[in-house]
């Protein structure tokens, strides 16, 4: 795989464009992970996606993955040590992201993560 940069004009896509870009990289044998690294939600399996995606790359998720409705499912499916990674390593607008679909959740699952984020001093925005 290419070295790994962040992609910030795959923001510039919803999540339905991004489906359609991966499966036409896929079509012609091209290996999309470096687009569901940084986009998961374009994934098939976006929630069980999310944890595959090694604690060296999960800084490089664009913001945008944490958008609505499912980007408040995706968080809620990192791992605390994905955010811990994050927290560390990632840009404001990630955590800022990440932090916004937390928060916004309901799900019971969520409440451990937003306990973590809100009380971490590496989550402090």
């Amino acid at each position: 795989m290419p070295k790994l940069q962040k992609i910030y004009p795959l923001g510039d896509y919803n999540t339905n464009q991004i489906k359609l870009f991966t499966r036409d990289l896929e079509s012609e044998g091209i290996n999309a992970d470096i687009v569901y690294i940084q986009r998961p939600d374009g994934h098939q399996n976006p929630s069980e996606y999310i944890f595959s995606i090694p604690l060296d790359k999960v800084q490089f998720i664009v913001p945008d993955a944490f958008a609505g409705i499912f980007g408040m499912d995706l968080a809620k499916n990192l791992t605390l040590a994905q955010l811990g990674v994050i927290g560390i390593k990632g840009d404001l607008y990630l955590k800022t992201a990440v932090k916004i679909a937390l928060n916004k959740s309901t799900d019971p699952r969520a409440e451990e993560l937003k306990n973590y984020i809100n009380s971490s001093p590496v989550w402090q925005i």
